[in-house]
This record gives structure tokens, C-alpha cells and sequence, in this order.
């Protein structure tokens, strides 16, 4: 893993802890203040077989955070978003056991849980997660087809987390698209970005009501 600061002047490299498997890298990081950041990925053998990693910056040092096997294995987080000390959310794919699906964990401020998906959600990835509050939430990414890859079948899917549950919020993207990246200015306000196919760029807004 690489982790580098930048104080104002220049960028610095910080040591990071040894990851637990024999590989590792970070996809994204999430900062809350000075003394409170977390950074996640994963952890394995660099080729198929892989766990979560996230760890926690205090101020002062990095440190490993593990996610409990109770909250599954087999998972990459690509994205997180830092609410508060107590409400963090981490997003990405799961491959045990397989097909490839989504996967949410929370962390409550003691211990990262697995978060329940909406019912009937296929398989895919989610690639990306930002929030404005404890109430409003939003993640991002792509479905799967019943082969467990990306054809005419897939579709860019939505999710929103309301402060009680997730649910799928339909958007308007075409047929073998999929989303990246997820920003939130308020409620009524929120952009997601992605591909149509690797074509074109794909870029949906979110008014409060629906996408387009």
C-alpha cells in the first residue's frame, strides 16, 4: 500500500502498516478531520483470492482496522465515505461465495458489519459511495448478467440509504453501462459518472425526485 500527505508545500510519503496478506493495495480514502481518515482496499495474493483491507488514520499513525469474518471475505472495497467517528461506509464486490455481488459494510465506531441490500439485487459491483449525512447516502456501480460478467444484460445501478435501509433507486442509463464515481452536494443535488460500454462517458444528476 502507498500513502502520501500533502502539508501545504509538498507531498510526503507516511508509513503504512504491513497489509495482512502477502499483497495489498488501496482504491479510495475518506477524510473526517485532521485526526480522523480511513483509507480501503484489499488484502491477498495480488491474483484472485482477496480480503478487505481499511485502515484508520488517528492523527498520528495508520493502523489496520480487520473486518470481521463475520462481515464476509472474499472482498474488495473500492469505495468509502466517512460520515463521523461512528457512521463510516465502505462498498465494493464479494466473491465468496461466488457469483461476484455487491457488498456494503458499515462501522458503528466499534466494528465494520455487513449492511443488507436491498431485496432482489442482482449480482455486480459497486464502485463508488459519498454521503451528506447519517440520512442520505448514496452508492453506485454496475450489475451483472446470470454468466457473472458485463454484456448486453448489465445495467449502471443506484442505491440510497436513507437512515433506516437501502433501496434501488432506478435510473435512466442505457443497457451495458455502468457508474464510477458518486458526489453529493444536497438531497435534491447529486452527480454519478461512469461509461456506456467503455464508449462514451455516462453522466446521470439526481434532483431530489429521479435521475436523468
Amino acid at each position: 500500500t502507498l500513502i502520501e500527505h500533502w502539508n501545504g508545500s509538498s507531498w510526503a510519503m507516511v508509513p503504512s502498516p504491513a497489509t495482512p496478506g502477502p499483497a495489498g493495495a488501496f482504491n479510495r480514502v475518506s477524510v473526517i478531520s485532521p485526526d480522523d481518515a480511513w483509507a480501503v482496499g484489499w488484502t491477498g495474493n495480488g491474483g484472485s483470492t482477496f480480503n478487505a483491507l481499511t485502515e484508520h488514520w488517528n492523527g498520528t499513525a495508520w493502523s489496520v482496522v480487520p473486518v470481521p469474518a463475520s462481515a464476509g471475505t472474499g472482498i474488495n472495497l473500492g469505495a468509502v465515505a466517512a460520515i463521523s467517528a461512528r457512521d463510516v461506509w465502505a462498498v465494493g464486490l464479494t466473491t465468496s461465495p461466488g457469483p461476484t455481488r455487491d457488498v456494503i459494510l458499515h462501522w458503528n465506531g466499534t466494528s465494520w458489519k455487513r449492511a443488507a441490500l436491498p431485496a432482489g439485487t442482482p449480482s455486480g459491483i459497486l464502485h463508488g459511495v459519498a454521503a451528506s449525512s447519517a440520512g442520505n447516502v448514496w452508492a453506485v456501480g454496475q450489475t451483472y448478467n446470470s454468466a457473472g460478467n458485463c454484456g448486453s444484460a448489465c445495467h449502471a445501478i443506484t442505491l440510497h440509504y436513507n437512515g433506516c435501509m437501502w433501496r434501488r433507486v432506478p435510473s435512466p442509463a442505457p443497457d451495458n453501462a455502468f457508474l464510477w464515481g458518486v458526489a453529493i452536494i444536497g438531497r435534491s443535488d447529486v452527480w454519478a459518472v461512469g461509461s456506456t460500454d467503455y464508449a462514451s462517458t455516462l453522466i446521470l444528476h439526481w434532483n431530489g425526485t429521479s435521475w436523468s
